[in-house]
């Protein structure tokens, strides 16, 4: 991943989930549309609210993708079936599967 960004802080995640909740309880405030708070406002919260969703959605992409790409590397390695106990098949079956479900999320 050439010229990643520092990854946030679960600190930093939480508070745009706090922001989130708030931007909602502002539009979601039947007040806020009589007082014309709304109108000033002129969806300024909301493009931001929207903005830090794609942020976390894009973060969400990046751990998802990092951890596919561990277990993709790991599925290469050569495994010593004994080493995985007696049932080495179902579990070598279940890491198949999870690949197979999110490399393909649409299938």
């Amino acid at each position: 991943m050439e010229g990643k960004e520092q990854e946030p802080t679960i600190e930093e995640l939480i508070n745009k989930i706090v922001f989130l909740k708030q931007a909602l309880e502002f539009y979601g405030d039947q007040d806020n549309y009589k007082s014309d708070a709304i109108r000033f406002d002129d969806g300024h919260q909301a493009r931001f609210a929207l903005k830090q969703i794609i942020d976390i959605d894009k973060y969400n992409q990046e751990m998802l993708d990092a951890s596919l790409e561990k277990i993709q590397e790991y599925k290469e390695e050569k495994i010593n079936p004994e080493s995985l106990g007696d049932d080495y098949q179902s579990k070598i079956n279940e890491i198949n599967n999870i690949i197979k479900k999110y490399s393909n999320p649409d299938e």
